[in-house]
């Protein structure tokens, strides 16, 4: 449930319905944070500009390396950390642009 979401639900209960102040006070509220999700949908955040940067200099060097690598030899190779690289890794694999392969327990990524 979203924000918005809730102060309306609060404006629907009795004892707040019956205080117009509070009605009109809780819907302005809920009206604002609309407007300011539908101002965000689509634009990325810094973090996430970053990232893109990131994937395809992981990209890069999964295919200048030739062969499959582990989360933590990329993170070595792209000057990462393990967390970031093994998050990353994984958003390539759902994108299908990164194949996961285990071998022995161990986890390597290589270009599709």
């Amino acid at each position: 449930m979203t924000r918005a979401e809730i102060f309306r639900n609060i404006a629907t209960i009795e004892a707040v319905a019956e205080n117009e102040e509070f009605v009109n006070a809780l819907l302005k509220e809920a009206e604002s944070l609309e407007k300011r999700a539908a101002n965000r949908v689509g634009k990325q955040t810094k973090v996430q500009k970053e990232n893109v940067e990131i994937k395809d200099r992981i990209l890069v060097c999964l295919e200048e390396n030739g062969e499959a690598m582990t989360a933590t030899e990329v993170a070595n190779a792209v000057n990462i950390t393990l967390a970031k690289a093994t998050a990353l890794l994984t958003q390539l694999v759902k994108a299908e642009k990164v194949e996961r392969a285990v071998e022995k327990k161990v986890a390597r990524f290589s270009i599709r």
